[in-house]
């Protein structure tokens, strides 16, 4: 079976993405951002979860679960949505207290 997972930012090019790789018989296995992805991604994927940004051990547990190996990003993550409501879980803080470098360039 030819699966993808897809991590969906906002705007269309995460719907174009799931579109094109669905014509090419990919399926694709969304993680996406209530109010941030557009909805429309949920007719082009065969499962889509959502998620709060942060939330890095339930995006994990679903391309696990899913049987995932590969995957993509298309869209965009504004910075804002980080300052704003970011609640990372203990995974994610792993992963931000073990970066050496925390800027964003």
């Amino acid at each position: 079976m030819n699966k993808t997972g897809l991590i969906a930012g906002a705007g269309d090019f995460p719907v174009l993405v799931s579109r094109n790789a669905g014509e090419k018989g990919i399926d694709i296995y969304a993680v996406g951002f209530p109010g941030i992805t557009n909805p429309a991604l949920e007719k082009h994927v065969k499962k889509i979860e959502y998620c709060r940004p942060g939330e890095l051990q339930k995006i994990l547990d679903f391309f696990k679960a899913e049987d995932i190996h590969e995957i993509i990003m298309a869209g965009k993550l504004h910075k804002k949505v980080l300052f704003e409501d970011f609640r990372p879980d203990s995974r994610m803080n792993e992963v931000i207290k073990a970066l050496k470098d925390k800027k964003d360039d």
